[in-house]
């Protein structure tokens, strides 16, 4: 996810980025955009990220009970927010990170 926001940052875009490696499909066939949601709709850990955003600012990768997000604001209008996000669930990233540490383990054997 640090990889993604740093290739944001450097130009690329966030919803081209969104529909190549979300693991949302859904979301993903729209650029990760959710369109607005009402607070108190998405998951906590999720909405009070989104919410602590200027428009346009891309979030630290958050973790909630669904994986890991990084979070564009868009916009906010009255109780709503509009926002974008990418997703991986939190079983690939610990097998990602599971598969790291068995290959540097057997590096160093």
């Amino acid at each position: 996810m640090l990889e993604f926001k740093e290739r944001i940052e450097k130009g690329e875009d966030f919803a081209s980025l969104a529909s190549a490696y979300s693991e949302d499909i859904g979301s993903a066939q729209q650029g990760g955009d959710l369109g607005f949601a009402k607070r108190g709709t998405m998951v906590p850990e999720f909405e009070g990220a989104a919410l602590k955003l200027k428009p346009n600012e891309i979030s630290e990768p958050i973790e909630s009970e669904f994986g890991l997000h990084l979070i564009q604001l868009l916009e906010t209008r009255g109780a709503e927010y509009h926002s974008r996000y990418t997703h991986r669930p939190l079983i690939i990233t610990a097998w990602i990170y599971q598969s790291l540490s068995v290959s540097w383990i057997v590096s160093i054997i």
